[in-house]
């Protein structure tokens, strides 16, 4: 979304705040994201993971990708240990069921808030294929279920929450391959499994953090030998921004990335 962390800083700053009559509210935050540039994050006790909660096969890429980010982050004097977040067997069994079918169901909802805006009942002409199949999904479901699967979700939550209590970050691979072309997540298919499949074959580490509200950031810190970029996920608790704002301007300033594009495919 930005080339740099000072963007992303502005950039928070000019949306953060209270939104008068939300249901939920974020925290506070403690000072200007932008001041938090030049602040020094203090001495961070890091776990580090190439593979996630669930052992995902990761591409080559991506592990070196984490493996000099976690070198980085000692050689800058942080406390860096190889360690992951743990969710209970039985709930990390149910997370990935619940959590696509829970958005499968808010999918749905908002055809039917599109079809009031548009004036009549949309159809499978106004909808990706993907998009239109997953919603027919959703529309299975009960209120109830809805329910079922929202606790699930907030189990899951509450059994990751103690980990930063433990670690002030937590570092991963943003994705689970190098870039792929374009249109290779092709929302033209109209099986949502296998769209899905896909996606999630290339983005398995941040769901886990869709689902507990953490605070997350990206930085290309690794280039592959094709000169693309390879992120590295940084995740701390929720109303962390500025703790990884202050980390992300530190890991800049130590490994800058502004002056570095991909070169252009034909």
């Amino acid at each position: 979304m930005t080339r740099s962390v000072r963007d992303s800083a502005v950039m928070l700053d000019a949306v953060a705040g209270q939104d008068v009559g939300a249901y939920y509210s974020s925290p506070t935050k403690q000072r200007p994201f932008e001041d938090e540039l030049e602040r020094d994050p203090g001495k961070l006790k890091i776990a580090w993971s190439a593979v996630g909660p669930d052992s995902f096969e990761t591409h080559p890429d991506c592990v070196a990708a984490v493996k000099h980010a976690a070198q980085l982050c000692t050689d800058l004097g942080h406390h860096v240990e190889e360690a992951v977040p743990q969710i209970p067997q039985k709930l990390s069994a149910s997370l990935g069921e619940a959590f696509l079918n829970l958005i499968a169901i808010e999918t749905a909802g908002d055809i039917e808030v599109f079809s009031d805006l548009i004036g009549r009942e949309a159809t499978c002409d106004d909808i990706e294929p993907a998009v239109w199949s997953y919603a027919a999904h959703g529309q299975k479901f009960s209120g109830v279920d809805a329910l079922r699967f929202r606790r699930t979700l907030h189990s899951v939550a509450r059994a990751v929450g103690p980990f930063f209590e433990d670690y002030d970050i937590y570092l991963s691979p943003t994705l689970g391959k190098p870039p792929v072309p374009l249109g290779n997540i092709d929302m033209s298919v109209s099986d949502w499994e296998a769209f899905f499949g896909n996606m999630f074959d290339f983005m398995p580490f941040t769901a886990l953090f869709n689902v507990t509200g953490s605070a997350g950031v990206s930085l290309p810190l690794w280039w592959n030998d094709e000169n693309l970029p390879i992120g590295c996920q940084f995740v701390t608790r929720m109303g962390g921004d500025g703790l990884l704002i202050s980390l992300s301007a530190q890991l800049e300033r130590a490994f800058p990335w502004h002056h570095r594009k991909p070169e252009l495919c034909d």
